[in-house]
Parts: structure tokens; C-alpha cells; sequence
């Protein structure tokens, strides 16, 4: 053990640092925004009660349902991670896996050292701080691209079982279950080409793993009239999509890439493209000095499509749409300081020697010089999320009414404020939430939509008291805010519309 903690005493320095960044000031900077306390809702009654959906969140793209993977992470994580913060805990955890899978690229790109440099740009990386205290079905998809690259460097470079073959399909399909526009991951299966010798093994563990990981919205689909894959149709072929942009090239590399690159590195956005091209160019300088360079070029062809692919979608294009991006930029990054590395330790060694302590001396110069550049973003990933304090505030206030009971939270029926859902889910946190019928909420509070409230429950404040009315009268216009209440409008829908 003292032996493997020698060997490898900068990559556990590393995955400290993301360890200490992830979690530092944690129950303070997690975000209890709508879609993220629909979501932990959804968690919290499918754990409680040992449910497990057949679809995930609808996408926002189109009226499809994304597959129920992303549910069964916080559920599963519910059941085993003994903290109310379960679900965010699996984003951390996710984002913790990217620096590993990080490291171990850069191994099989070039060496150890290059290793180290990817591990410490992911580790630091500004946008993976900020998704590990947050919820989305869409914010994993960095992590899922770095284990899909790891994996195809993986099998293409050295001779792996069917095994890795039926995982590298499973992980490709489970990606798209997570978030559509993973569908650009799908060109990893031209792995196939690597393996002439075993093509027809390959082919089949691939799809059988890629098959398995559309099971649940199979299922669903061949129940419900395929519901997805007509509207999938719809949007693909017919193009019944809601938004068109049309994008030009001074404005999709100038503002979209500068603004990706900037948010993903924590640099700013006037150097942002110039350290990104520098990193490119560097990458593609450092393949050529490899062995099995058609294997690790098929990497850079791969970016080049999905970048040509996304300059031609006419749908819109915002930087949480494009995740996948991530473990690219910090390849391409990562490229840039190990190549500047190797050539100051060139330049020192006609004067010094042995060159051996020089790479890694100005490799670990360069990566200090580069966290104090993002500094100031890294700093401000780590405050504390001010809706959550305000949040965690009326949460107090509200249980000074309520010292000896629970307390029932409604919303307006048709509403999509934020607040009920949030309030809901805090105060199910600290065990507050009415939600057994046997037993009377001590209080009930009622938030309000100003567009979709009847007139009469209209107010200046965002919420009114709803204790002195009955509840027969209160199910006409307000709807009870509950796990399981949530649940059943998230993935139980079509039992009632019957699609």
C-alpha cells in the first residue's frame, strides 16, 4: 500500500484538491432550483418507496421523455448514501470519477505526466465545481464523454475482452438515456474499425450493450403507442422542432466557443480561444510523436464532427447543451502545458543538467501560474448559493410556526413558480413535510403564481396562509406539494393522459 501511495503521491494530491474544491462549504452552495428539487423530489419518493421509473425529465427541445438513468442515480444514492444531500453527493462523486478517468486519458495518450496535467485541469476546472453542487440530467454528460474516451483509448490501444466492448455500448446508450444531445457520442462506435479481428464479437457486445441501456423506454414505448420514437420522428425528420437559429461563423466561434471555453476553464474570455487553437495545435504536434496515432487521431475527428455539426444545427445552442465538450477542452488544455513544459525543459537543459527534474518543475510552475489565473473563478464557485441561504431562511421562519407539527405546502394548480417545490423539498429534508394523511399539518402554506392564482388568493407577498380553509375547497384551486405527489406528475403522467 505504502508502495502504490509512493508511485502515485501527485495523482491522490490531485484528487484531494477536487475532493477539498467539490465539498468545501457544500450544504451552503447547493442549488435548490426548480428543476433541481423536481428532481431530488422525484429521488426522495422513488427511494422511499423502492420505485424505479420508466422515463426520465422531458427533454426541452421537444415533447420526448429522456430515459429514467438519471433517476436511478439518486435513487440508488438515496438508498446507499446516508445524508439528505444524497443526490448532489452523486454529482460530486461523478465529478470526482471525470479527474480518474482524466488521468488515466493522458496515460494512454502519451504518459504519466500528461496524465497528471489532465487530472489537475479537470480537477480545478470551474464548471466541474459548480455541476458537483447541482442537479441536472444534462450536467453529467462531461463526466460520461471522459469514461466513453477512456474506454475507446482503452480497447483500441490494448487487446480488452467482449466485456469492454458490451460496457463501452452500455455507457454510450446510457449517455443518450441521460440527455439527448449525446447523440454526437454515438461516432465512438467507429472503434469498430480497430478491432478487424474480432469486428463481428465487437459489433454484437456493443449493440447488445447499447440495447440494454434503452430497455426501460422500450418498454415504456411499446406500451404507450411509441410515444418517443413518433415524436423523436417528428423532430429529426419532419424538423417539428420549436426554435430555429441561424448561426454564422463569426458569431459561433467568437461568442458560443468563447464563451464555453471561458466558463469550462475559468479563463478569461480574451484569451480563451487563443489558449484553446494553441491546445489543439499542441495535441495534434504531440499525436504525431506517439505510437498508435490513428487510434488517438480518430479522437481529434471526432471533435472536428461534432464541432462542424453543431455550427449547422438550426436548433438553439447554449453552453449546458454541449457537455460532451468538456474532456476535449481539457485534453486540448492539458496538450498546451505539457508541450510549453517540454520545451522550457528543453531550453534549461542545454545549460542544466539532468532534463528529468526540469519537465515536471515547469510543468508544476505553469499549472500554479494557471489556478491563479482562475482563480477568481474557482473563488466564486466556492460561495455560498445566496437563493439557498434566502431559502434556508424562510424555511426558519416558517418552522417557528410550526414547533410540534408539520407543515402542508401547496401550489396554485398550473403554476410553475419554483418556490413550493423548493420549500417542499427543504422542508422534507429536515423531516418538516406534511405528508401523512392520518396525522393534520399544523400549518399550511399556499405559494402564489401571480399569472395563474384565481384573483382572490392574489397578494403582494408570494405566499398566504391556508390553514383556515377546508381542504375539500382547497383541492378546487391548489394542489398539495409532496415526494410522491411529485413523482407521479414526473413519470407517472401517462398513467393518467394515456398517451
Amino acid at each position: 500500500m505504502k508502495k502504490i501511495l509512493h508511485k502515485n503521491i501527485l495523482l491522490f494530491t490531485i484528487i484531494l484538491l477536487a475532493v477539498l474544491l467539490r465539498f468545501y462549504n457544500y450544504p451552503n452552495r447547493i442549488s435548490f432550483d426548480r428543476d433541481a428539487s423536481l428532481d431530488a423530489l422525484v429521488a426522495r419518493s422513488g427511494s422511499a418507496n423502492f420505485q424505479f421509473p420508466l422515463t426520465g425529465p422531458f427533454s426541452s427541445a421537444a415533447p420526448i421523455t429522456t430515459g429514467p438513468w438519471y433517476y436511478y442515480q439518486m435513487i440508488v444514492t438515496n438508498l446507499v448514501v446516508p445524508s439528505v444531500y444524497a443526490p448532489w453527493i452523486s454529482f460530486a462523486i461523478s465529478s470526482l470519477i471525470l479527474v480518474l478517468a482524466m488521468y488515466r486519458v493522458g496515460f494512454l495518450l502519451k504518459d504519466k505526466r500528461m496524465g497528471l496535467v489532465l487530472a489537475c485541469v479537470a480537477a480545478i476546472s470551474p464548471v466541474q465545481i459548480s455541476i458537483s453542487a447541482g442537479l441536472g440530467n444534462a450536467s453529467l454528460l462531461g463526466q460520461f464523454a471522459g469514461i466513453i474516451i477512456w474506454l475507446y483509448l482503452e480497447i483500441t490501444l490494448h487487446k480488452k475482452s467482449a466485456l469492454w466492448d458490451l460496457l463501452l455500448g452500455f455507457m454510450i446508450g446510457v449517455s443518450i438515456n441521460y440527455h439527448f444531445q449525446a447523440f454526437l457520442l454515438l461516432p465512438f462506435f467507429g472503434y469498430l474499425l480497430f478491432r478487424r479481428k474480432t469486428f463481428f464479437s465487437s459489433i454484437l457486445h456493443a449493440l447488445l450493450g447499447f440495447i440494454i441501456s434503452f430497455l426501460p423506454l422500450l418498454f415504456f414505448d411499446l406500451n404507450n403507442h411509441w410515444f418517443n420514437l413518433s415524436r423523436v420522428y417528428d423532430f429529426v425528420v419532419l424538423e417539428k422542432s420549436g426554435t430555429i437559429e441561424i448561426k454564422r461563423w463569426l458569431t459561433y466561434i467568437p461568442i458560443f466557443w468563447n464563451n464555453l471555453i471561458s466558463s469550462v476553464l475559468g479563463v478569461p474570455k480574451s484569451i480563451s480561444i487563443i489558449i484553446f487553437l494553441m491546445g489543439f495545435l499542441a495535441n495534434i504536434y504531440l499525436l504525431f510523436r506517439t505510437r498508435n496515432s490513428k487510434q488517438k487521431f480518430f479522437l481529434v475527428f471526432i471533435f472536428i464532427f461534432q464541432f462542424l455539426f453543431l455550427r449547422y444545427y438550426r436548433g438553439p445552442l447554449r453552453d449546458n447543451y454541449v457537455q460532451f465538450f468538456h474532456p476535449f477542452i481539457f485534453i486540448f488544455t492539458g496538450s498546451f502545458i505539457y508541450l510549453l513544459s517540454d520545451i522550457i525543459s528543453n531550453i534549461f537543459y542545454k545549460y542544466f543538467k539532468p532534463k528529468t527534474y526540469f519537465f515536471p518543475l515547469s510543468t508544476a510552475i505553469i499549472m500554479l501560474g494557471f489556478m491563479f489565473l482562475i482563480s477568481s473563478a474557482i473563488q466564486k464557485q466556492l460561495q455560498p448559493n445566496p437563493d439557498t441561504y434566502n431559502l434556508k431562511l424562510q424555511r426558519d421562519d416558517l418552522l417557528q410556526l410550526a414547533t410540534n407539527g408539520e407543515i402542508a405546502v401547496y401550489r396554485c394548480k398550473n403554476s410553475n413558480t419554483a418556490k413550493p417545490w423548493s420549500m417542499a423539498l427543504m422542508l422534507d429534508i429536515n423531516n418538516k413535510l406534511w405528508k401523512d394523511v392520518k396525522r393534520k399539518p399544523v400549518y399550511k402554506i399556499g405559494y402564489i403564481d401571480q399569472q395563474n392564482c384565481p384573483r382572490e388568493y392574489l397578494s403582494i407577498n408570494e405566499s398566504i396562509d391556508l390553514s383556515k380553509y377546508d381542504p375539500e375547497f382547497l383541492n378546487n384551486v391548489w394542489e398539495i406539494v409532496t415526494p410522491d405527489t411529485v413523482y407521479d406528475s414526473m413519470v407517472k403522467w401517462w398513467y393518467e393522459e394515456k398517451p
